[in-house]
């Protein structure tokens, strides 16, 4: 299956019908995001690896809050060992999503994947969430340097602040669909508007996915044991990759229903005309 096969009208489907036509093109297209699983997964694995003592580890993680909250600051050549691990599988976790979305949109377009189109994409959806989080930024500052006034002020404007990033939920996927930075931030805003709700109950659909996949890995990580980590590590790295690639597919199905209730509004066929009609008025020329 190279594309997704609607089987009733866009704007008509519903959570049902959307899971059952992304698990159909997820399942066809396991060539276009089982690389990225498995390079997620070794990227996970090798950090764990070759950098012993990564936040990742929960007693690393126990250290460094002591030493935080003893005011004992870090040794100077233990930082970098502490940030290479994780920042090498964010930045493989980052083109891994790149090349997922990709999948998802050419199912929707029928399209091939291919590196310029993936990397072109993948740079506007960067800046698109660089911008949200520097908005975020921006706003949290000023509240959190207020006290326990401003944190009160940011937990009122908690819910305000999800729904400002439910209506731009589909901007990584608008700049991948040929949109740009601005025009993509428009689309979403637009595809969105009413339908919030909408959003919300197909992201409570896949929650149950989420929760085997935790669930799953604390099985993995007790059966493995501390003396196994690292493949502890890429198995998890790889079956949370697995679930993005499903999830975004999922997602995109719901942006072209979006798409299709709000750019695309169907047009209602004229009634045939009776013979016994009175003929209609004539035009500027007659």
């Amino acid at each position: 299956m190279s594309r997704i096969e609607f089987t009733v009208p866009p704007a008509q489907v519903g959570i049902a019908d959307g899971i059952t036509l992304a698990t159909r093109y997820w399942a066809a297209s396991v060539e276009r995001w089982v690389l990225p699983v498995i390079a997620v997964g070794l990227a996970s694995g090798l950090t764990t690896w070759l950098f012993a003592g990564s936040p990742s580890d929960r007693e690393t993680l126990v250290r460094l809050v002591r030493l935080s909250l003893g005011g004992t600051p870090l040794e100077p050549g233990e930082l970098p060992r502490l940030v290479a691990g994780p920042l090498a599988v964010a930045i493989v976790s980052l083109v891994a999503g790149w090349f997922l979305t990709a999948n998802a949109i050419a199912g929707l377009r029928d399209r091939e994947v291919t590196l310029g189109w993936v990397l072109t994409g993948g740079i506007r959806s960067f800046v698109a969430n660089l911008l949200i989080g520097l908005v975020a930024t921006a706003v949290l500052l000023p509240l959190l340097a207020l006290g326990a006034l401003g944190l009160l002020l940011a937990l009122a404007l908690l819910p305000v602040g999800l729904y400002l990033l439910l209506r731009t939920s589909f901007w990584t996927l608008a700049v991948f669909d040929e949109h740009g930075i601005g025009s993509g931030f428009g689309a979403t805003w637009t595809i969105t508007r009413g339908g919030v709700l909408r959003v919300i109950g197909w992201s409570l659909a896949l929650l149950p996915l989420g929760i085997v996949a935790a669930v799953g890995q604390l099985v993995v990580d007790a059966a493995l044991g501390p003396a196994a980590r690292p493949l502890a590590d890429a198995i998890g790295g790889a079956s949370d990759t697995v679930v993005s690639s499903y999830t975004i597919v999922v997602l995109a199905v719901l942006y072209e229903s979006q798409r299709a209730r709000r750019l695309n509004p169907a047009v209602v066929p004229a009634a045939p005309r009776s013979p016994f009609d009175p003929p209609p008025p004539p035009g500027p020329w007659g």
